[in-house]
């Protein structure tokens, strides 16, 4: 599990967009890897060329949200495909759990929670896939802010309750950095996984797309 130390406590100075990200690329190191095929990768970068953002986003410009939700026909079945792909992998949930601390829940324990917060499980047509752990998906365009930011899940975080423990994935279908509004240096294909609360600035700057993740984990 990472240091759990806030960022803003430990010695470090936190100067310019480009130092606060290398500090967050150290610190969430060993939350990144590649953990979708590369020809997945591919079909995804082409099918998002052509999204568009929400509507919503031009009604409530002056919300300072961290990315925009980008949408097309079907959109919604695409992007689950590739989270189904995503979660399939043992691998990736080992690391999200590691990162996270939780263990990765098993579909009865999904079932039980959905049921408390009266979302009942639909469409998993067997318990062995494991897009039930799959609680929200989306297309992202990270969107430039008047100033850097901190991290606040509650701020359109598609599938993300504050007010309980969360796992997020960010998968970079470009370079993602302080340049086009990441809080990290993440490689084309690569993804981070992380709680949904972590202690982590955002920079002003947007543009960035990828596909995020959030996990009943």
């Amino acid at each position: 599990m990472a240091d759990p130390t806030p960022l803003r406590d430990r010695p470090q100075e936190r100067n310019t967009p480009k130092d606060v990200e290398a500090e967050q690329t150290r610190h969430f190191a060993n939350a990144t890897g590649s953990g979708v095929p590369q020809n997945v990768i591919s079909d995804m970068q082409i099918y998002a060329q052509d999204a568009q953002a929400h509507e919503s986003y031009r009604t409530y410009s002056e919300i300072p949200f961290i990315y925009e939700i980008m949408i097309k026909p079907d959109w919604n079945k695409a992007v689950k495909e590739f989270g189904r792909t995503w979660v399939a992998h043992e691998s990736n949930l080992e690391r999200a759990a590691k990162q996270v601390g939780r263990p990765v829940p098993s579909f009865a324990e999904v079932q039980e929670r959905l049921a408390g917060e009266g979302k009942p499980l639909e469409d998993i047509p067997d318990p062995t896939d494991r897009s039930y752990l799959l609680r929200g998906f989306c297309i992202f365009r990270l969107k430039a802010k008047n100033q850097e930011e901190d991290w606040e899940p509650h701020r359109g975080f598609l599938g993300c309750d504050a007010s309980q423990p969360q796992t997020v994935v960010f998968i970079a279908l470009q370079d993602l950095d302080s340049r086009n509004g990441f809080f990290m240096n993440l490689k084309e294909g690569n993804d981070v996984c992380l709680d949904s609360r972590p202690d982590i600035q955002v920079p002003r700057s947007g543009g960035g797309l990828g596909i995020y993740l959030a996990l009943n984990l």
